[in-house]
């Protein structure tokens, strides 16, 4: 025998009565229950939701979650593997959850319940499992309700209200069989077309918004590709809003774009998505686009990630931003490849830090103004050098192309004010692109070299250098590019000769001679050392006094180095 014990208590919105059963022989509460029990509670609900759904109606979400927690429990082996089992406690709640939700669809209940704060991680889950297959109100068709009913407000909700939406979608969605056919699929996707074009009206700014692209990676599972095909445009909006004004995780945004490229046919279609994020990085970098800088760098790991690449670790992007992402083809690469020369001119221009902050003032808080220009310059050089190096092969014609001034320094009588300017401009891309080189060999210890710049052209750089160093008397003070000419010239030394040593060190694919190949990168650092150091010593003696000191500090790091090619001068 039980006797009920009753409390009340009262809050400042909500009077709750709990009722504690207490064992009448001892008078313990108690606090386990046998599956009848549970069940016949189960039932004892269900019977006060059908009757009086108006009193039922303020405790109505608490006690889905509770009776969906019973449901999703599994207290023996077989009950993970049959979805009812009959007078089993989680059967009758699973049978509880169809009914009441079939019951009070007609009244709104499916937009009501995933605009709600769900505080359960699993509720949903199981609401989805326990409708797969039901008849009367599957899975499936409740979220074709649940859209129809969105889009049949006058406006969506807005604010914290969408945001929970969008995450219980998601999670939703993530339970369904996706990859299962069927005929509301269709209907599905036309309601998903004129929800998510309203969507971007509503969202707030910089919140999260993972769930946005969870519930497009959804959609894209489906298996009719005919008609999540018209879902890319409100997708390609939608992405542009996310990545211009929230937060959200690079793991799913790369997950998005290789689905895409893995369920259409056509080469339009397969990189629609990467297209998006691509041209969103292009905005960005030509400052008509509000972009934070913490997405700005994400964008251009987005890259790197499909060229087998990653950017070094900063305080704008830690480590867990861009562990463990999915392995798959974006085709983002494919996109890029068309800009390399916007790419090279972007970090080659000596203004590009200055605008940045700038841009920043006017965007965000500039947190990271000071570090932000030279990690975004590193990443985009890494990206360049990257691509360059692999179309290089035998015949260096990537490098060519992108680079034709290359082999073609100043000739003697050609050295006036326009090739020293120009000389300058070479040498600080060739800076950048050799800084992304050994950035990726640092990050990327044993794997393939990235030599985006053939050891052979060693003597033509020199020749830029020496147009530099011999014109720099003389053109010093014309203007601020031409006053840090010098700084550039020497900081370019110091990059190839390590650029150098470490081709020496890990040689290339193309190279199997490695000891051969070893020698003639160093042979190169010496070589190019011989011809430049003729030009510094004459630097030095125009003004001894002010250029000593800089041409010791740029020689001294290589020398503490142990670099064999000032070992040797």
């Amino acid at each position: 025998m039980l006797t009920p014990c009753t409390r009340y208590v009262t809050g400042l919105r909500h009077h709750y009565i709990y009722v504690f059963l207490r064992c009448r022989d001892c008078g313990a509460i108690l606090e386990e229950y046998d599956e009848e029990t549970l069940g016949l509670a189960v039932v004892v609900l269900s019977m006060f939701i059908h009757l009086s759904p108006d009193l039922a109606a303020p405790l109505l979400l608490d006690i889905l979650q509770s009776v969906g927690r019973l449901a999703s429990s599994a207290n023996y082996s077989g009950q993970a593997e049959s979805m009812l089992i009959p007078g089993n406690a989680a059967g009758v709640a699973k049978q509880f959850l169809r009914c009441v939700l079939h019951q009070l669809a007609p009244n709104g209940i499916l937009p009501q319940l995933f605009q709600s704060n769900i505080k359960d991680g699993s509720f949903l889950r199981t609401v989805a499992t326990s409708l797969i297959d039901f008849s009367e109100l599957s899975s499936v068709a409740a979220l074709n309700q649940l859209l129809e009913g969105l889009n049949n407000k006058k406006t969506l909700p807005a604010g914290s209200a969408m945001l929970h939406c969008l995450e219980n979608i998601a999670a939703y969605m993530e339970a369904l069989p996706m990859d299962v056919p069927s005929n509301l699929w269709t209907s599905i996707c036309s309601h998903f077309q004129a929800f998510l074009t309203k969507l971007p009206a509503v969202l707030p700014l910089k919140c999260p918004l993972d769930s946005a692209i969870r519930v497009m990676i959804c959609l894209l599972k489906i298996p009719a590709t005919s008609v999540t095909r018209s879902l890319l445009e409100p997708f390609s909006k939608l992405l542009s809003f996310v990545i211009q004004y929230s937060v959200f995780s690079l793991s799913y945004l790369v997950e998005l774009c290789g689905l895409c490229y893995k369920t259409f046919n056509k080469e339009r279609d397969k990189s629609y998505m990467s297209r998006i994020v691509v041209l969103e990085l292009l905005q960005a970098l030509k400052f008509k686009s509000p972009l934070p800088d913490t997405n700005l760098l994400l964008l251009v790991q987005f890259v790197c990630t499909d060229l087998g690449t990653r950017l070094a670790e900063s305080t704008i992007l830690q480590k867990h931003m861009i562990a463990s992402l999915p392995v798959c083809t974006t085709a983002a690469m494919e996109c890029m490849r068309q800009y390399i020369n916007e790419i090279l001119d972007f970090i080659s221009d000596m203004h590009t830090l200055t605008k940045l902050k700038s841009h920043m003032k006017a965007c965000c808080q500039p947190l990271h103004e000071d570090t932000f220009g030279g990690n975004l310059k590193v990443g985009l050089a890494q990206v360049a050098a990257m691509e360059i190096s692999k179309g290089n092969h035998r015949d260096n014609k990537a490098v060519v192309r992108h680079l034709p001034w290359l082999y073609h320094p100043p000739s003697a009588l050609q050295q006036g004010p326009k090739e020293f300017i120009e000389c300058v401009s070479h040498i600080r891309q060739l800076s950048w692109l050799l800084l992304g080189s050994l950035t990726h060999c640092a990050l990327h210890q044993g794997s393939t070299s990235c030599m985006p710049i053939p050891l052979d052209a060693g003597s033509q750089i020199a020749d830029h250098l020496i147009v530099i160093l011999i014109g720099f008397p003389e053109q010093s003070k014309t203007s601020v590019l031409h006053m840090c000419s010098l700084f550039h010239a020497f900081m370019f030394a110091q990059l190839w000769t390590v650029y150098c040593e470490q081709a020496a060190a890990t040689p290339t694919l193309q190279n199997q001679n490695l000891t051969e190949y070893s020698s003639s990168a160093i042979l190169t650092g010496l070589e190019f050392w011989s011809r430049v150091t003729p030009s510094i010593l004459q630097l030095m003696a125009h003004n001894k006094v002010s250029l000593t000191g800089q041409a010791t500090s740029r020689t001294q790091p290589l020398s503490e180095l142990e670099a064999e090619a000032i070992t040797y001068i």
